[in-house]
């Protein structure tokens, strides 16, 4: 199988004219959200290099609703059951943080870089992957948030683990689309952020994809 350069949707049900269209890149919607969706998606297409953009929801209070993230790694929380089961919620955390996962090196420092030159204030740190968004107990919140996470997000720790696992290039560029700290104002994903920013973040990556390729390491 050849190996394309990709966009990844993540949690993206399908393709939208609102695209740039590129012959050189391929643009993947994984049809779903969560860990299956995106394993099904890397080893269906295995891209390289490829960028996922997807939405994630803020744990730290100074992040705001459009602000973009750069996910340094992201941990896999694996399911509710397991939390429930735990001696302790820190046991229960001290345990998943074994299931660390963290993008390309290059291709994370590249994409940083240009967003910088290109004038966007960039947010980078730990996320957290959860199998069930918003369903999370209110004290994982407090916990998350107490251990610096600056975001809960259902697929990149899947991504970067499949990607590594194929042999190929991943990062994310996502999108705070909502917040779930503090506990007071836990919210739905806000769709308006959702529809405002999303093509244009797909743009942005396929720009910044097409440079790394020409220019990149």
């Amino acid at each position: 199988m050849e190996k394309r350069p990709a966009i990844i949707g993540l949690g993206l049900r399908s393709v939208s004219d609102r695209y740039k269209q590129d012959a050189e890149i391929s643009l993947i919607p994984t049809r779903w959200c969560g860990s299956n969706a995106i394993e099904h998606t890397i080893y269906k297409h295995q891209p390289n290099p490829s960028i996922g953009v997807g939405f994630v929801a803020a744990l730290q209070e100074d992040l705001r609703k459009g602000d973009m993230i750069l996910p340094s790694s992201s941990v896999s929380g694996g399911t509710i059951e397991e939390f429930f089961e735990a001696d302790s919620i820190e046991d229960w955390m001290d345990n998943r943080e074994n299931f660390e996962f963290k993008p390309d090196e290059e291709l994370y420092n590249f994409i940083k870089e240009k967003l910088i030159e290109l004038g966007y204030e960039v947010k980078t740190g730990r996320v957290f992957q959860v199998s069930g968004l918003q369903m999370e107990p209110n004290e994982v919140v407090e916990e998350l948030h107490k251990r610096g996470y600056i975001g809960l997000e259902m697929e990149t720790a899947t991504y970067f683990a499949s990607s590594k696992h194929q042999g190929t290039k991943a990062a994310a560029i996502l999108t705070v689309s909502d917040r779930q700290y503090p506990i007071s104002k836990r919210e739905d994903i806000n769709m308006g952020v959702v529809n405002k920013t999303f093509y244009p973040t797909v743009n942005l990556a396929i720009e910044i994809l097409k440079e790394y390729l020409e220019n990149g390491p």
